[in-house]
């Protein structure tokens, strides 16, 4: 997440053979990019800095932001967009509507142009342990794509509605999981390699 973080903050992706060890504080000057929303971040700490004459201090004014319409940790979108270069993915992940379309990186991934809600539909409920999430789905008509605001790896696994599915990285660095119309839970463990 650290290189969405950086994309909203800085417009590109973060360089990660040039950052400097202690490069890893993100000021997030783009505070309505669309990452922060796919990243469901609601309050945003910033602080302004007066200008004070030489050898003099001024305190510094902390505001806390609220932002609407943050996404949940876990939502259904109804459309894919195939981004299989890094350079795509930066590009779109600027100006995309997370809550209406994920970016994957496969071709076997992609939804195609149905149906395509305004909102997501939202989890209804979940459950998270060590390593471990169940995600009850809403009722819905159409396939979509769970997304899970979690890191993506490889030791993911997922099961819906207990039968065994693959886990796919969506908008860069996230976890997806295909699920067909009418199924109801989503189980995700992690098994480290």
């Amino acid at each position: 997440t650290y290189d969405l973080l950086h994309l909203a903050d800085h417009g590109r992706f973060a360089p990660w053979r040039r950052l400097p060890v202690d490069h890893n504080l993100i000021t997030v000057g783009r505070v309505h990019a669309p990452v922060i929303r796919l990243l469901g971040v609601k309050h945003v700490l910033s602080h302004d800095r007066p200008r004070a004459p030489p050898g003099q201090r001024k305190d510094l004014r902390w505001r806390v932001r609220r932002l609407r319409d943050p996404l949940p940790r876990a939502f259904v979108v109804f459309h894919t967009a195939h981004a299989p270069r890094a350079a795509d993915r930066e590009r779109l992940l600027r100006s995309f509507d997370p809550g209406r379309i994920a970016l994957v990186e496969r071709t076997g991934d992609h939804l195609g142009d149905g149906a395509t809600p305004h909102r997501p539909a939202r989890v209804t409920r979940r459950s998270r342990c060590s390593g471990a999430a169940t995600i009850q789905l809403p009722p819905r008509d159409a396939n979509g794509l769970l997304v899970f605001t979690e890191g993506w790896h490889p030791g993911w696994q997922a099961t819906v509605d207990g039968r065994p599915v693959p886990v796919t990285r969506v908008n860069h660095g996230l976890l997806g999981v295909a699920v067909p119309a009418r199924a109801k839970t989503v189980t995700l463990r992690f098994h480290p390699a």
